[in-house]
């Protein structure tokens, strides 16, 4: 193992005996916290190469706690970063599932109308993947208005 890798999983161990701890002893453990946690931990077993591990993280824990009521940005973020790990893995339905997962969080980010809408469209655009609820003569102008920008 790594010094990073060593370092990341005694970090990683030593917040969930914290968080277990707490628990314990009855204090509250914020479950968005602990999602931010699980998604930082996530992010350095991406940088390592377990794409598997990280991927099961956000899948089975992190998002999950977004999905609750009340914290939409937190999903889409977290539904646009699970995409992006999907398409790093690239194993057979992958790419088709981060295209849901990117689609999902646009459509957060449109209804929102907060930056990262254009973020992700762009992404889609340069992976020529497709969102079925934008229109197709709006997703052919987005289109040519970034292969006019590429041509610049």
């Amino acid at each position: 193992m790594t010094g990073e890798a060593e370092v990341a999983r005694r970090l990683y161990e030593r917040g969930i005996r914290e968080m277990e701890a707490a628990q314990t002893q009855g204090r509250p453990v914020d479950e968005r916290d602990r999602a931010i946690f699980l998604g930082t931990h996530a992010d350095l077993q991406f940088r390592q190469g377990q794409l598997d591990e990280a991927l099961r993280i956000r899948t089975e824990q992190q998002l999950p706690v977004y999905e609750r009521p009340g914290d939409v940005r937190s999903l889409l973020v977290g539904r646009a970063n699970l995409a992006m790990g999907l398409l790093r893995r690239d194993h057979a339905g992958d790419r088709e599932l981060a295209c849901e997962y990117l689609c999902q969080a646009l459509e957060d980010a449109i209804g929102m109308q907060i930056p990262e809408a254009g973020q992700i469209a762009q992404i889609l655009l340069q992976l020529r993947m497709r969102c079925e609820f934008i229109p197709a003569e709006i997703w052919a102008q987005m289109e040519a208005q970034m292969e006019g920008a590429d041509d610049r």
